[in-house]
């Protein structure tokens, strides 16, 4: 799964992360073998600032990054669409929706997939992100003699290796910021907080369970602090499961240190299905950029930001005099033997959910998202430092389901024995049992010996002949009717994962190719199943089934249904892992 060294830039609001990650010891994920902190203001609003990034790239190494930033630079949304198969929802998005959202591929990019189909209506995940946010990012990491970007990724996307598969919500702390997001395999209604005002959040928590009541948990990554203050707001809504682990030495949090991680074993595995941008030419500016060129065009002052100098381990810093009160760099390894990252289990089963009567199905996507930044840069840990805070707006763009209150229920009323009889009652018909035994007792006895001389004398008299025995006839064994033999090789194998664990259909592909299946494909599945391993083909075929559930060591059943999977016809058989 791990294929080599891993270079990550975290690029968030009051922090920045360079990290370098080698695969561990199983080999099944990374750790974090060397890291560089910076605190400092490196975004106002939803515009990235130039002068942070120049000072950024003085910092890094010359080398190429993977770009981690925060969802509220992206569009990431589900919509529904009511088609279903792939061409037919591409096209529906070319040519109507993404243009009706003001989106093209000169100015943005974007990334489209379909998540389930069911009932002639497909989910499709949209994300996007436009080119001209990265005008900073592009003149200042440029690659000409110094660091440089390779891909682009949202935040909450690459922690899908530790959140599961069910309608769940994710809450993890990086900086002085908590980001939200809703997960169903895609990912919606990004939103952020600062970590001192966690308790902003309890609220978006509540008003995205009224609206989608299947979702079955809060996984967070965050400090204690901020774990106790979600939980008592949150305590009657729904379950929280904190991830993180705080037994780890590190001089990064343990938090940070897990998200990083996870995110670079995600990237690395295939069944995951993560968007992916690329840097684009920026042909068209952002009105936030537009703005400030203005300004400084008339000699206005812009804003000042101050970010620190790389200050190395076990050295003081050096402050000049007229910088006083900068803040300083923080720059520090990870362990020399950090451990792996405790991942979560995830539930064996993943059910289709509908979403309740309350839910309003969107007419048109909304794209608040994209410029939405809820709450202000606060410090985010005892020795980090964080610049002044600026106060944004809060844009809602949900509306809280009236959840209808279930009716009482009353058990029923149990009856109530009594015991209505005396004492003496009691002792009478004891002593009544007692004479009746002995009265039964000496019958018996009188009975049993008159038998036993009466059969003493007849039995000289009497000869004993011979019991015969019976004949034993034995029934013809049926001839088992032989089984037709399969051709292994004949056969084009598709195994689709309709559950929560990750690289399930991988491991049975593996079992099929050693059976003898020379052309086996693993992939998600499209539809929706209920609970079970099916195999999908044009008619049933039983000897078939047997091979299959022989060769993958599963119980197999027949189902029909094979064009959700396979619309192209491009294969044999297809087996559903629904359980």
């Amino acid at each position: 799964m791990a294929d080599g060294v891993k270079h990550f830039l975290y690029l968030l609001p009051d922090v920045a992360y360079a990290v370098e990650l080698v695969p561990n010891k199983d080999g099944n994920g990374y750790i974090i073998r060397d890291y560089l902190q910076v605190n400092g203001e490196f975004m106002d609003d939803n515009l990235i600032l130039p002068e942070s990034m120049e000072k950024l790239a003085d910092k890094l190494q010359p080398q190429a990054y993977d770009l981690i930033l925060p969802d509220f630079l992206f569009t990431n949304t589900v919509v529904n669409v009511e088609k279903t198969g792939e061409e037919a929802v591409k096209r529906y998005l070319d040519e109507e929706l993404v243009p009706s959202l003001a989106l093209s591929a000169e100015t943005h990019g974007i990334q489209s997939f379909v998540l389930t189909e069911h009932k002639g209506t497909a989910k499709v995940q949209l994300s996007a992100l436009e080119y001209s946010v990265l005008d900073p990012v592009r003149e200042a990491l440029n690659g000409d003699h110094g660091p440089s970007i390779k891909n682009i990724y949202p935040l909450s996307w690459i922690l899908k290796s530790l959140i599961s598969l069910e309608p769940s919500i994710s809450i993890v702390q990086m900086g002085g910021n908590l980001y939200l997001a809703q997960h169903y395999i895609g990912v919606d209604q990004a939103n952020m907080a600062s970590a001192e005002d966690a308790e902003k959040l309890v609220e978006t928590v509540k008003t995205l369970k009224g609206a989608e009541p299947s979702i079955q948990t809060l996984y967070l990554l965050s400090s204690v602090l901020v774990e106790s203050k979600l939980k008592d707001g949150l305590k009657a809504t729904v379950p929280l499961q904190q991830l993180a682990s705080d037994s780890e030495e590190s001089e990064m949090p343990s938090y940070v240190k897990q998200i990083i991680e996870a995110g670079a074993k995600t990237l690395s595995v295939a069944d995951y299905k993560v968007p992916v941008f690329i840097m684009g030419t920026g042909v068209v500016q952002s009105t936030a950029v537009v703005k400030q060129k203005e300004a400084m065009k008339k000699d206005e002052k812009p804003v000042e930001t101050t970010l620190p100098t790389p200050t190395e381990v076990g050295t003081e810093p050096e402050t000049a005099p007229s910088a006083a009160n900068e803040p300083k760099l923080e720059f520090a390894t990870a362990p020399t033997a950090p451990t792996t990252p405790t991942t979560t289990e995830k539930p064996a089963e993943e059910k289709s959910t509908e979403k309740a009567e309350t839910t309003t199905e969107p007419a048109a996507v909304d794209l608040a998202q994209f410029s939405s930044h809820d709450e202000t840069v606060e410090p985010a840990a005892e020795t980090e430092k964080v610049t002044e805070e600026k106060p944004e707006a809060i844009k809602p763009t949900m509306k809280k389901a009236e959840p209808v209150a279930p009716a009482p229920i009353i058990p029923p009323k149990k009856p109530v024995i009594k015991n209505e009889r005396g004492v003496n009652s009691m002792v009478r018909m004891i002593v009544i049992g007692l004479i009746s035994f002995f009265v039964t007792v000496g019958i018996g006895l009188g009975i049993g010996l008159g038998l036993l001389s009466f059969t003493r004398s007849s039995t000289t008299e009497q000869t004993v002949e011979p019991t015969p025995t019976a004949e034993v006839t034995t029934e013809p064994t049926p001839t088992p009717i032989p089984t037709p033999a399969v051709n292994r090789a004949d056969h084009q194998v598709l195994v689709v994962n309709a559950t929560t664990q990750a690289g399930y259909a991988s491991e049975i592909a593996e079992k099929l190719e050693t059976a003898g299946f020379a052309d086996v494909t693993a992939q998600n599945a499209k539809g929706d199943y209920e609970p079970g391993n099916y195999v999908l083909l044009a008619e049933d075929d039983p000897a078939l089934v047997s091979v299959l559930s022989e060769d993958t060591g599963l119980t197999l059943a027949f189902a029909e249904g094979k064009a959700v999977e396979d619309a192209a016809e491009a294969y044999t058989i297809v087996i559903v892992l629904a359980q």
